[in-house]
């Protein structure tokens, strides 16, 4: 995935959840970025931080490589959803 300037990125490498969710819930709140790329480990964490944002009204985009899945959530275009 290509990583721009208006990114936020989150390392969840080896996290046991929740941590990985809380993480990237914590960044969707605080960060100004219009994206956000978060790396994880774990199969479950991805999923639940797909499920998160997507609820939350995020795009969600899911790019494995090798050991390590990484998640591009992109803010919503009114850029209020959390």
């Amino acid at each position: 995935m290509n990583r721009n300037q208006d990114e936020t990125v989150i390392d969840a490498r080896g996290l046991s959840c929740p941590e990985p969710v809380v993480r990237t819930r914590r960044a969707m709140r605080q960060s100004v970025a219009t994206d956000l790329t978060v790396v994880v480990s774990e199969q479950v964490s991805a999923e639940n931080i797909q499920r998160m944002a997507a609820t939350s009204g995020w795009q969600v985009a899911i790019d494995r490589q090798c050991d390590e899945i990484w998640l591009l959530l992109t803010r919503p275009s009114g850029g209020s959803a959390e």
